[in-house]
């Protein structure tokens, strides 16, 4: 959900209701969160550990943002069911690196970050971490799985819609 500001369900500020009655009709809903400039803005946190901690605490502060706006709009919009968690711009916390474990510390790092915020929020359960991805539109990382994700997230959604109307 880029461009929800807040605000937007009880001061129609930005595009306000007008953006949130688009969403209501929804079936999945990605809450999109800027990894990278969040993490290049915690450089007051040299410690890789202290950064972690700190990327945590302001991602779940946008993830309360936007379930606060959605719930406040409409309380089915909060329903975990049709949650997706996104990490983007990958590329700024992971630049082109010719050490692999390095790259790949760096990556996991965030990865622990943003799935630990998303279980604090309660927007998923362990059971379903596979829902929370880290991409870069940029360089093209993680997107083929982002997709696969969207489309196995439609095809579950699409059935218990059957099943319920059965």
């Amino acid at each position: 959900l880029p461009g929800l500001i807040t605000g937007a369900a009880e001061h129609n500020k930005g595009l306000g209701a007008q953006f949130l009655s688009l969403v209501a009709d929804c079936r999945l809903l990605a809450y999109v969160v800027d990894v990278g400039t969040l993490w290049l803005s915690g450089e007051a946190h040299p410690n890789i550990t202290d950064r972690a901690t700190w990327l945590k605490d302001q991602i779940i502060q946008q993830l309360a943002m936007l379930q606060h706006e959605l719930g406040t709009f409409d309380s089915k919009l909060t329903d975990r069911r049709r949650c997706l968690v996104v990490g983007s711009k990958m590329d700024l916390v992971v630049p082109y690196m010719n050490d692999s474990n390095g790259r790949h510390n760096l990556w996991s790092t965030v990865q622990k970050a943003i799935n630990k915020a998303t279980l604090d929020m309660g927007l998923l359960d362990a059971t379903n971490l596979d829902r929370v991805l880290l991409i870069s539109a940029r360089r093209g990382d993680n997107i083929d799985a982002l997709v696969r994700c969207i489309q196995q997230h439609v095809r579950d959604i699409c059935k218990m819609s059957n099943d319920e109307s059965s």
